[in-house]
């Protein structure tokens, strides 16, 4: 119930917000346009535990992993060269915000089509948002008791490829996925720990939070692991899906 509560509290808010406008270098001039979506992937299977749906990462079930993010920058090749220079080009920059539910993809309003300079790019910049949270999970551990993890951040954290990404003029619009791969998000987490709190929900029943106040450490480590979890991968055979051929080769 409070998950939801926090979930229309958001859908409100962004009914108020302006989402989609584009700063930088490709207002003017020759564009190409770019679908972004935002999807979670990983290996794991499909399970049923503890009467809630939910994907096997590790030894939990999660349920659901939403994110806020406020903009999103394409950054010129240039812009990462050793020399500091960026040789006149431009940032592309698009204010949100953004609402993201990587365990139910959807086409996010504000981030398709959008106007973006053919050429070589080096980064993807993600930027937080707060909008009463900027990460919310809930799930359960393996012996069913269930967490919730809440996380307000206002930090900008960069997509990096190895080589860099090109924006090609085509008729048609490309669309890259920024993918999160849940299996690296509770590395190094433990919440079957006996350090780990255990509180009293609303209904009488043990539940696991995570917060700045609560399990602080677990926290910082899970948000860590978020920032430190997406690539980039571009859709090669069109059919709108992160395909496994796909994921196994990023930008």
């Amino acid at each position: 119930m409070r998950s939801t509560k926090i979930l229309v509290l958001i859908l409100c808010l962004l009914a108020l917000a302006p989402c989609g406008s584009s700063t930088g270098g490709t207002e003017t001039g020759n564009t190409q346009p770019v679908s972004l979506r935002p999807i979670g992937y990983q290996s794991s299977r499909f399970l049923q535990s503890a009467g809630m749906m939910g994907l096997v990462v590790g030894n939990l079930a999660l349920t659901q992993a939403q994110m806020v993010l406020d903009q999103v920058t394409f950054r010129p090749a240039s812009f990462c060269n050793t020399s500091g220079e960026n040789n006149g080009a431009s940032e592309a920059s698009f204010a949100g915000p953004f609402v993201l539910d990587l365990l139910d993809p959807q086409i996010i309003p504000g981030l398709e089509n959008l106007p973006i300079a053919p050429g070589q790019y080096c980064q993807l910049g993600l930027t937080f948002k707060e909008l009463q949270f900027s990460v919310f999970l809930t799930g359960a551990r393996a012996d069913g008791t269930p967490f919730q993890m809440t996380a307000i951040l206002n930090d900008t954290f960069d997509v990096n490829t190895p080589d860099g990404f090109s924006i090609e003029p085509s008729p048609t619009t490309l669309i890259l996925f920024i993918a999160f791969d849940l299996d690296d998000w509770f590395q190094g987490v433990d919440l079957s720990d006996p350090s780990i709190e255990v509180s009293t929900g609303p209904d009488g029943n043990p539940i696991i939070y995570l917060s700045e106040t609560q399990n602080p450490s677990a926290q910082g480590k899970i948000v860590e692991n978020i920032q430190d979890s997406p690539d980039l991968f571009g859709d090669r055979n069109g059919n709108n899906n992160l395909d496994q051929d796909e994921q196994d080769n990023p930008l």
